[in-house]
């Protein structure tokens, strides 16, 4: 029985000393992520989303109806091509957003909506 306890008594002084290992051993804590998020917009957009997506909008929109003699597929078509700033792809008649660029500057669908509309707006 003696060496039961004797036992017991060394078992439960390792698993002591191991817990104050690992206890003192415990990685740091993982800094915030989130706040360390810089979120830039693009110049002559609001900073919230919603609202820097609506203007985007808005402004493409101004700028196709501002062309004339030319339907909004045309003119996106036109601003497409390469060179003229607007990253737009066609698959038959429907066109898809490119977005993504220099790390430097802001990456948002509504800055490639804004390009394409700054696009439209250098046609004329």
């Amino acid at each position: 029985m003696r060496d039961l306890w004797r036992g017991m008594a060394i078992l439960a002084a390792l698993g002591a000393m191991g817990l104050g290992i690992l206890y003192f051993l415990k990685p740091p804590p993982l800094p915030n992520i989130a706040s360390m998020v810089v979120v830039a917009t693009a110049p002559g957009l609001p900073a919230s989303p919603h609202a820097e997506l609506m203007t985007a909008l808005d402004r493409l929109n101004e700028a196709v109806a501002s062309v004339p003699d030319q339907s909004p597929e045309q003119t996106l078509h036109r601003v497409s091509a390469p060179g003229h700033g607007c990253r737009l792809i066609w698959n038959g008649r429907t066109p898809s957003i490119l977005f993504g660029r220099s790390p430097i500057l802001p990456d948002s669908i509504a800055t490639t909506l804004a390009d394409c509309a700054d696009a439209v707006y250098r046609l004329h």
